[in-house]
């Protein structure tokens, strides 16, 4: 966190001005806000607290620190710009650097900040109270996996709950993707695959992996089924049918019918 000491009228009207104005237009901000964004040029006195966002996302490590993402308020995203490949609407706000996306979210409910990229499969979503602006969540995927540790904090920032996604799985993701490159030549990083990427605890722990069948319409696709015990691969089949996949669902999901 770093204060402006320049000229807060000069810093109001090159950063938080268009960054303001481009949430407006994505159906953000309410009309009365809007009243307010308009006439913002004509406030004397603006304290400016930015916080600026340089990240880039590799590999599975945190893209910034946790510290800089503790007030939704003090969250700045003056180098980025309206992302025109995905539909604004609605309480949803979408913009993009390079590689890298946001998704804003406010509602009467809620605000989320989910941070994604076009050249890896991991997203790191935080939550903010409505009132305080203050994280109250932050969590992170793998595809659709939860991964890592999702955190709870409270008013005061300190985190008072803790939930371990990886604590059932022995094989831990990295060593996932080691094995995939070794054994399937599968490099589990490169989202052009459109691979789905599961894990599932029902009587083992499993890694589930399906490669997708080109122009597919179900479920076709070939599965690999991985214990997250040792790695063995414990199912490998190309499946062409969604009957075909009803009936291989337990073996591919690693349960027994006995």
């Amino acid at each position: 966190l770093h204060y402006l000491q320049r000229n807060p009228q000069q810093e109001m009207d090159t950063y938080c001005y268009p960054v303001a104005c481009a949430l407006w237009d994505s159906g953000v901000f309410s009309r009365r806000t809007n009243f307010w964004l308009k006439n913002i040029r004509k406030m004397k006195q603006v304290t400016l607290f930015l916080v600026l966002l340089a990240f880039s996302l590799v590999g599975n490590a945190q893209p910034f620190q946790i510290q800089k993402m503790k007030d939704f308020s003090k969250i700045s995203f003056k180098d980025w710009q309206p992302d025109t490949s995905v539909f604004c609407g609605g309480s949803s706000t979408y913009l993009r650097k390079g590689d890298d996306k946001v998704q804003i979210l406010i509602d009467e409910r809620i605000k989320q900040i989910m941070f994604s990229s076009v050249v890896q499969p991991y997203r790191y979503v935080y939550q903010y109270d409505v009132h305080s602006n203050k994280l109250i969540k932050s969590t992170i995927f793998f595809y659709d996996m939860l991964v890592g540790k999702t955190y709870h904090y409270g008013a005061n920032g300190k985190i008072t709950k803790e939930e371990d996604w990886d604590a059932p799985y022995k094989i831990s993701i990295d060593e996932l993707k080691t094995i995939c490159k070794q054994k399937f030549h599968l490099d589990l990083m490169d989202v052009s695959l459109k691979l789905d990427v599961r894990r599932a605890n029902h009587q083992k722990p499993v890694y589930v992996i399906c490669i997708p069948a080109p122009y597919r319409r179900g479920p076709e696709g070939k599965y690999i089924t991985l214990s997250a015990d040792n790695g063995t691969v414990l199912f490998e089949k190309e499946i062409h049918s969604k009957a075909e996949f009803k009936a291989c669902l337990n073996e591919i999901y690693g349960i027994s019918e006995e």
